[in-house]
């Protein structure tokens, strides 16, 4: 499976991409109940991050609000997915990075911080919305 989505990162195909998304799915929703598709999910979302662009948009962000963020096992999932939508996010993955920012409460508070900061800072500066520092928790 690492094989796979290394290669899959490296190539950075678009049917590859389609198979990493299917492999993601069908990990997802396995993995609630089964810890070695919960590892495998994770890892298909991290190839995502470097995979994705604007039109895996609301995949990313379907799948965001269908993980039950109050799963402290789910903190890696929603690390990827979160910085996935840095990289390709435009208005509807700020809106959902700010609420994220604001009522979620994760294991490691402070990480889901900066990571929600840090992709909304990037999303700002690609749609050229002025942003600063810390504003996700303001609005």
């Amino acid at each position: 499976m690492e094989v796979f989505f290394g290669v899959a990162e490296m190539l950075k195909d678009e049917m590859l991409k389609d198979n990493v998304k299917q492999a993601a799915d069908y990990f997802i929703k396995k993995g609630k109940r089964d810890d070695k598709a919960r590892d495998g999910s994770e890892r298909a979302l991290k190839a995502m991050v470097t995979m994705a662009n604007t039109s895996d948009e609301s995949w990313v962000l379907g799948h965001l609000n269908q993980l039950n963020l109050k799963n402290v096992l789910r903190g890696v999932q929603l690390r990827n997915l979160v910085e996935c939508l840095a990289y390709i996010g435009g208005h509807d993955s700020l809106k959902k990075i700010k609420q994220l920012a604001k009522n979620t409460k994760a294991a490691n508070q402070d990480l889901l911080l900066n990571l929600c900061d840090f992709a909304a800072v990037n999303i700002c500066r690609r749609l050229k919305i002025p942003y600063q520092n810390g504003d996700v928790l303001n609005d």
